[in-house]
C-alpha cells in the first residue's frame, strides 16, 4: 500500500511556489506515493481539507510558506504538516506563531533555519533544504547561445518602498530601520538579525529572545528594501557598463540608470524563461537575503547549460568553486561583477568549460529530485523522533452503545506517549461520530481509520498496523475497559525486562472470573518446553497483552498480513506465531483488563456451521504458521492438543445437533473432522500428555469411539 502525501499551493509571484509544489509532486509520485492536489485558491479550500484528511491518514501535508498552519485544526488526523519556507521568517511571523508540533519546517537558507529554531520552540522541528532547479529538454551547444546575460527578476525600487512604506513609520521605527540597513549596505554577507545583533550591542541593550524575535517581526521592511536595493547595484553597474541584460520580471521600464537601453524586457516567466535560459550564455542572480542558502535561480541555469553569476553565501561557498563551475561576484563591487561578465564573454572556450562544470555539478545533486529526497528523509525523521512508545489499536464496528465508555477508558491512560488507533470497519450507526468527537478532544492521542468494506476483526488490524509507530503494538476492543495505568505499567514492564510480550491479567464479566494466562513457570527467556505450554494453556487472546513493534516486520505488506480477515479465532494463529517468534515474555500480576460481555459480539456467534469452518480454518492456519519453524517438532504435541480440544468441540456439537446425541455410522461432518485430525496430527491423542489436562474422560471415549467407527 502506497503511503500518501497531500501537496497544498497557493498564490505567489510568477506562481513560483506552485510550480515548485508541481515539481515535488511529481518527484514524489515517480518515488511511488500517492499524491493528491489542492489549491488553497479555492473557495472551498477549507472543507476539500477536511473530507480529504478525514477520509485519508497522509504520511504528510506538504505546502510552501507555513500556509498550513492555520488549517491543521481542520485537519482530523496525526499527520505532520512539512512547511516549506522560502522567504525570510519575519514574513511569515502570524503563521510561525501558531504552528505547532506537527510542524516540521524546511527552510531554504540555513541561517533561517537555525533562527526559526532558535526562536520558535513551538514548532515540532526545524531543517534546511536548499532550493533545486528545472530545466527543458533541448538546451543549445554554449557556443551557439544568443542571450549573452538573462535575468529573472522583477524591480521593487528600493527607494519607493522607503518614501511610500517606511518614512509613514514612526521616527523610532525609521531610525533603527537606516541603521540596520546601514549596517547591510556596509556587509552584504550578514543576516538581518546579526545586524539587529549589531545594533543592540552598539546601544548595550539587552533583550530577551521573544523581545528580539518580536523586533525583528516589525522589520519586515528590511528585507523586502535590501533585496531591492542591492539588485538595483548589480544590474545598473552591468547595464552602465554596456552590456545588455534580458529580463524577466516587472517595473524596469521606470528603472533609473544611464543606459536604460541596455534593460530588455521579456515576456512569460516559467518555462518561457527556462527556454531563455537554455538560450543563454551567463544567467544573473541576486540572491535574497539568504546568506546561508541557495536559489533556484542557480539550479535552473545551470541545468540549462548557461553560467551562473550570482553573489555569494555559506552554501554557495561549500558547494560550488568560484571559476570552475561558478561565478561570484561582490555585490559592493560593480568591477568585479563587469570584469567577471568581461572575462566570459571574451573567452567562449572557458565560458563553455564552467558551463558544462555547473551543468554536471547540479544535474548530480541540484535537482528536484534530489530535494524530494531530502524533504521525505527530514519527514521520516520526525516520525522517528516523534515515535510513539505504545500503539493500541482498536477495531470499531457498529459499536455505538459501548464505544464512548471504552474509548473514555483509552484516552485517558497515563503513559505520556500512546497513539490510540481505531479502525471504522464500515460501520453503519453512529460509531464513526463517537470517532471524530475523541478524535477533536485528544487529536494528539486517537487517529481514525476508515474503511469502505466490513473487513471484521483481523482486516481492522491490520489496517491499524500499517499506520503504528510504537515501539510496542498492543490491542484493545471497542466494547472492553481498560484501567487508565494499563499501558504505561505494561510498557515500562517489557522496557525494564526487555521483553518481547508482556500479559496482564483480566477480568471475564460473563463468568464472574480474573485470569492471568501466563503462568510464573512461562515466564522470562522463552525455550521450547516454554513455548510449548504457551502454545496449550495460553489462549488466543491478544487484548491483554503487548508486544514488541518488530514481531509485525516493518514493511505494510508485512503487517497488513497479519491477522487472518472476516473470521472468527483469528487471534489462534496470530498468538502461536507470536510465541515461536518471541524471544522472551513478562506478566504483571495485577487485573488491569475488564472483558465485557455482549450477546451479539460476532465472537460469540455459535451456530455450528459457522464456528466448525472457522475453527478448522484456524486450526490449518496455525499449522501452516508453525511449520514453516524449525524447531516445529519440539512444540508439535502442544500444537495437537489444540488440534484434539477442538476437534473433541466439533465431535460433541455434530453429535448432538445431527445424530440425536448419539455415535453414529456415516455422518459426512463426522468424516470431515476425522479427515482433518488426521492431517494435523501425528501423535495419537492417547499418546498426547496435554490431552487429559484439558479434556474430561467422557470426551475422550467420545474419541475413542469415533476412530473405530470411522
Amino acid at each position: 500500500m502506497k503511503k500518501k502525501i497531500l501537496m497544498l499551493s497557493g498564490e505567489s509571484r510568477y506562481d513560483a511556489l506552485g510550480i515548485y509544489i508541481k515539481q515535488l509532486g511529481k518527484c514524489f509520485e515517480n518515488m511511488e506515493y500517492d499524491v493528491d492536489y489542492l489549491d488553497g485558491r479555492d473557495d472551498d479550500f477549507e472543507s476539500h481539507v477536511y473530507s480529504l484528511t478525514i477520509k485519508n491518514d497522509y504520511y504528510a501535508i506538504i505546502a510552501c510558506n507555513a500556509i498550513l498552519t492555520g488549517y491543521d485544526k481542520l485537519v482530523q488526523k496525526n499527520s505532520i504538516f512539512c512547511c516549506l519556507m522560502f522567504d525570510h521568517p519575519v514574513h511569515h511571523y502570524e503563521r510561525l506563531s501558531i504552528a505547532d508540533c506537527r510542524v516540521l519546517l524546511l527552510h531554504c537558507d540555513m541561517k533561517s533555519a537555525e533562527y526559526i529554531a532558535k526562536y520558535c520552540s513551538n514548532i515540532g522541528a526545524v531543517g534546511f533544504v536548499p532550493l533545486a532547479g528545472q530545466y527543458v529538454e533541448n538546451i543549445k551547444h554554449y557556443k551557439e547561445r544568443e542571450y549573452d546575460i538573462v535575468f529573472t527578476g522583477s524591480n521593487m525600487e528600493s527607494e519607493k518602498i522607503y518614501e511610500t512604506v517606511v518614512y509613514q513609520k514612526s521616527e523610532k521605527y525609521i531610525r533603527l530601520f537606516n541603521e540596520i540597513t546601514e549596517v547591510l549596505k556596509n556587509d552584504v554577507r550578514l543576516t538581518i538579525q546579526e545586524a539587529l545583533d549589531i545594533i543592540l550591542k552598539r546601544h548595550n541593550q539587552i533583550i530577551s529572545n521573544k523581545e528580539f524575535y518580536d523586533t525583528l517581526s516589525e522589520l519586515r521592511l528590511v528585507d523586502f528594501y535590501m533585496r531591492a536595493w542591492i539588485r538595483e547595484q548589480v544590474v545598473r553597474a552591468i547595464v552602465d557598463a554596456g552590456y545588455k541584460i534580458h529580463i524577466f520580471g516587472n517595473g524596469w521600464d521606470t528603472f533609473e540608470c544611464k543606459h536604460p537601453e541596455n534593460i530588455i524586457q521579456m515576456q512569460g516567466f516559467g518555462d518561457d524563461s527556462l527556454k531563455v535560459l537554455a538560450d543563454a550564455k551567463i544567467a544573473l542572480n541576486v540572491m535574497p537575503w539568504f546568506r546561508g542558502g541557495f536559489q533556484e535561480r542557480i539550479a535552473s541555469a545551470m541545468l540549462c547549460g548557461a553560467i551562473s553569476l550570482t553573489d555569494t553565501s555559506t552554501y554557495i561557498e561549500d558547494n560550488f568553486t568560484d571559476g570552475e563551475d561558478i561565478l561570484i561576484y561582490d555585490a559592493l563591487n560593480p568591477q568585479s561583477i563587469t570584469d567577471r561578465i568581461k572575462m566570459i564573454l571574451e573567452n567562449p572556450e572557458l565560458g563553455e568549460k564552467i558551463a558544462k562544470a555547473g551543468y554536471e555539478k547540479a544535474h548530480a545533486g541540484h535537482r528536484w529530485e534530489h530535494r524530494a529526497k531530502e524533504i521525505i528523509d527530514n519527514i521520516q525523521e520526525m516520525y522517528d523522533m516523534r515515535k510513539s512508545k505504545v500503539s493500541v489499536i482498536v477495531p470499531v464496528h457498529n459499536a455505538e452503545k459501548t464505544l464512548m465508555q471504552s474509548l473514555g477508558s483509552l484516552a485517558k491512560q497515563t503513559i505520556d506517549s500512546v497513539e490510540i488507533i481505531c479502525v471504522d470497519d464500515a460501520s453503519t450507526d453512529g460509531s464513526a461520530l463517537i470517532l471524530e468527537e475523541f478524535q477533536k478532544a485528544f487529536p494528539h492521542r486517537i487517529k481514525i481509520i476508515s474503511l469502505n468494506e466490513n473487513k471484521g476483526p483481523g482486516g481492522a488490524r491490520n489496517e491499524g498496523l500499517k499506520y503504528a509507530t510504537g515501539e510496542y503494538i498492543g490491542f484493545a476492543d471497542a466494547d472492553d475497559i481498560v484501567d487508565e495505568r494499563m499501558y504505561g505499567m505494561m510498557y515500562e514492564h517489557a522496557f525494564k525486562g526487555g521483553y518481547d510480550i508482556v500479559d496482564v491479567g483480566y477480568y471475564r464479566e460473563d463468568n464472574d472470573e480474573c485470569i492471568l494466562y501466563t503462568s510464573d513457570e512461562c515466564t522470562g527467556k522463552l525455550d521450547d518446553a516454554k513455548r510449548s505450554e504457551l502454545i496449550f494453556g495460553s489462549g488466543g487472546y491478544i487484548w491483554s497483552r503487548l508486544f514488541k513493534a518488530e514481531l509485525f516486520g516493518e514493511s505494510f505488506e508485512e503487517r497488513g498480513a497479519t491477522f487472518r480477515e472476516n473470521c472468527i479465532l483469528e487471534d489462534m494463529d496470530f498468538m502461536f506465531n507470536m510465541f515461536m517468534k518471541a524471544e522472551s515474555i513478562g506478566t504483571i500480576k495485577e487485573v488491569l483488563y475488564i472483558y465485557k460481555h455482549y450477546e451479539d459480539s460476532i465472537s460469540r456467534k455459535t451456530e455450528s456451521t459457522f464456528y466448525r469452518e472457522n475453527a478448522t480454518n484456524a486450526l490449518v492456519a496455525c499449522y501452516d504458521k508453525l511449520t514453516k519453524y524449525d524447531n516445529f517438532e519440539n512444540v508439535r504435541i502442544a500444537y495437537e492438543a489444540i488440534v484434539y480440544k477442538l476437534y473433541s468441540c466439533m465431535l460433541n456439537q455434530t453429535i448432538v445437533e445431527q445424530c440425536d446425541k448419539k455415535i453414529v455410522k456415516g455422518n459426512e461432518t463426522i468424516k470431515e473432522l476425522v479427515a482433518l485430525k488426521k492431517k494435523l496430527t501425528k501423535t495419537h491423542f492417547k499418546e498426547n500428555p496435554y490431552v487429559p489436562r484439558e479434556l474430561a474422560e467422557e470426551d475422550i471415549r467420545i474419541m475413542e469411539a469415533i476412530d473405530k467407527m470411522y
